[in-house]
């Protein structure tokens, strides 16, 4: 229905594969194992080669941007137990260094929950202020990507999100 061959403007976006060097550099860095359905996203798309509107919610990271904002967001929550620590009981801190943020945009990220526990692997959501969210999300970037095609290919939404085509054709 929609898929990325009536797109063309949002499919010329898609950048290259992920440098799997890059990819194990930052995982080194980040202390922290990517999921499998992460590398093999990287491994089609580095992200985005510039903004675009291309999934609900953020559009995806490279490597590098991943790096950047998991380093900034690290030493901005430091030790401070109002960033690092949750609010209530059985809330969530406003940061938390087994996150990967894959997607970014506009203040907000979406991120990879990679704290050990039957819940890794599943996304939630970070803001630039409060706590970060976890109710609504996916239980993995691959339930999540699927959801995505399986939205494009058949119609319907993502959440509360119906993807549309613009007269330029993009997403």
């Amino acid at each position: 229905m929609l898929g990325l061959t009536h797109a063309p403007a949002s499919a010329r976006l898609l950048a290259p594969p992920a440098n799997p060097d890059e990819v194990e550099r930052a995982q080194v860095e980040m202390g922290v194992r990517f999921p499998r359905d992460l590398q093999e996203s990287l491994g089609c798309h580095d992200g985005l080669v510039s903004w675009a509107n291309m999934l609900p919610e953020q559009p995806p990271i490279p490597v590098a941007e991943i790096v950047s904002f998991w380093r900034m967001s690290v030493e901005t929550a430091g030790d401070d137990p109002d960033l690092c620590a949750p609010h209530e009981e059985g809330g969530e801190p406003w940061w938390h260094p087994q996150w990967i943020p894959w997607a970014q945009g506009d203040g907000a990220s979406q991120v990879i929950d990679m704290r050990e526990g039957p819940q890794q692997g599943r996304l939630g959501s970070v803001a630039s202020y409060g706590t970060a969210y976890f109710g609504d999300g996916w239980p993995s970037l691959a339930a999540y990507l699927s959801d995505v095609a399986d939205v494009l290919d058949h119609g319907g939404t993502v959440g509360p999100w119906a993807p549309f085509l613009t007269t330029d054709g993009e997403l």
